[in-house]
């Protein structure tokens, strides 16, 4: 097999997350062919999705001697060094980036989530809007402030990032904007997942809605989700039923037993001592039910669940009357398309129930028939 064909075919296996196997085949490339920087960037990308950072830097540190000036590169080394717990090292990297690509807004991500850790919350916010200046209108913004807010959630008490942010740049305040323009953005960010995963928090992501919700970066089932609603979502904050769950990848999961959740919190170990993570997000998941049962009480958001398969109308209806019961006004059900229904058409249910259908599942996420559902669901519910 030559040089090309194995790079070729361990990027192959690379990209359907087989990374021991691709790095076992770019193992087989003579050490001219294997000193380059695509291989070198490969052999860290696998390495760093395995959980092996130290690994990794020795290749990435590589893949700068062969080109210093490679942006991709010092940000995934200040990433590693990071999750190595070398946050000095790793800042001190991320500065230069910043400074060498001050509109880099992944660059810009991973700089301030390290300063969080170190500044005020004044001077997070402060620097929030510095940025928002330099980047409007990219929508890779409000990915920044998602993912900062995040951070600041987990080392802060939410109580105090409200009174230290008086512009609501985070957006823990409800929205900052008070008429609805209609663009994707906008329209978005009226919704709001119940779940069964993430899909949906993905797809607003696209068009940059960065709407924060309690299942947002959840998953849930729907008998789970029905208990939880017909329960008026009572101990879902219960502390003693959360723990956290480290992944290979250093990433934490917050698992809760009663309802069996499971919730990405975008932590890696190393940032901050398990217990206080714990706790931080117990306290998360107190001001986010919070803000659900206030969603539902003003009654202009849609919620919006999507089903893996092709339900019974009956399960769907069971689903749809917990919903009710709680006092949610505007449903969007989404479900697998089939013979009768088109991916990204829609119809009405019933009085207040809008289905959705769509072709694929996530990671396979049909973005263009989540655009064509939520349009069109909410031209239904803006003349209701």
């Amino acid at each position: 097999m030559s040089s090309s064909n194995i790079f070729d075919e361990a990027l192959r296996l690379s990209n359907l997350n087989k990374w021991t196997e691709s790095n076992a085949i770019l193992s087989t490339l003579s050490k001219d062919h294997a000193n380059t920087t695509g291989t070198q960037r490969l052999f860290a990308k696998n390495y760093r999705h395995l959980g092996d950072f130290s690994s990794a830097l020795i290749h990435l540190d590589q893949l700068l001697l062969l080109k210093a000036d490679d942006g991709a590169a010092q940000l995934e080394r200040g990433i590693c060094l990071e999750s190595l717990g070398l946050k000095n090292e790793a800042l001190a990297g991320l500065n230069k980036l910043v400074l060498m690509q001050p509109r880099n807004p992944w660059a810009l991500l991973a700089w301030l989530r390290l300063r969080a850790e170190k500044e005020s919350v004044e001077s997070i916010i402060s620097e929030l809007h510095l940025i928002k200046q330099r980047l409007l209108p990219d929508p890779d913004f409000n990915t920044i402030v998602d993912q900062v807010r995040t951070r600041l959630i987990v080392l802060h008490n939410i109580d105090l990032l409200i009174k230290s942010d008086s512009e609501n740049i985070l957006e823990l305040n409800g929205s900052q904007e008070d008429e609805i323009r209609d663009n994707l953005r906008k329209i978005y960010s009226q919704f709001e997942s119940l779940g069964n995963d993430c899909e949906f928090g993905f797809a607003q992501r696209k068009v940059g809605a960065e709407p924060m919700s309690l299942f947002r970066w959840s998953g849930i089932e729907p008998h789970h989700l029905m208990s939880v609603m017909e329960n008026q979502l009572t101990d879902f904050d219960k502390s003693e039923n959360y723990t956290l769950e480290k992944q290979d990848s250093g990433q934490y999961f917050l698992k809760e037993s009663k309802y069996g959740t499971v919730t990405h919190t975008h932590i890696t170990a190393g940032i901050i001592p398990e217990d206080v993570l714990l706790k931080r997000m117990i306290e998360r998941q107190t001001f986010l039910k919070r803000k659900l049962l206030s969603d539902i009480d003003i009654g202009t958001k849609v919620f919006v669940y999507r089903f893996y398969n092709d339900p019974h109308d009956d399960y769907v209806l069971e689903l749809v009357k917990s919903l009710q019961g709680i006092g949610i006004k505007r449903i969007l059900i989404c479900r697998k398309a089939d013979s009768d229904h088109a991916p990204g058409t829609s119809r009405e249910f019933s009085s207040g129930v809008i289905l959705g259908y769509l072709s694929t599942n996530y990671p396979d996420t049909p973005f263009k028939e989540w655009d064509e559902i939520v349009q069109n669901a909410y031209e239904y519910f803006k003349h209701r």
